[in-house]
């Protein structure tokens, strides 16, 4: 069997950004890096993936990170209504 090794398409990530303070802001609001990283698998209609990939890219993001960011602004909103 031969083995296919993958591509990445996407260039290496930017270095984080820096603040008006002088201080490095998290790409990742929410994540935790001592935290154990598991998989999520959901299926979505083709289009709207190619949307989410294209915005991701053209953002300069992983498909992640605006997962991540949706989810935070979710949860928050959630609260406020108090659920």
């Amino acid at each position: 069997m031969i083995r296919q090794r993958r591509v990445r398409l996407f260039a290496a990530r930017k270095p984080a950004r820096i603040t008006d303070i002088g201080a490095a802001a998290p790409t990742e609001p929410s994540e935790n890096f001592s935290e154990r990283r598991v998989g999520m698998t959901f299926n979505m209609p083709e289009s709207r993936h190619k949307r989410f990939k294209m915005a991701a890219l053209q953002s300069d993001m992983s498909m992640r990170e605006p997962l991540i960011r949706s989810f935070d602004a979710w949860q928050r909103e959630e609260m406020k209504k108090g659920r």
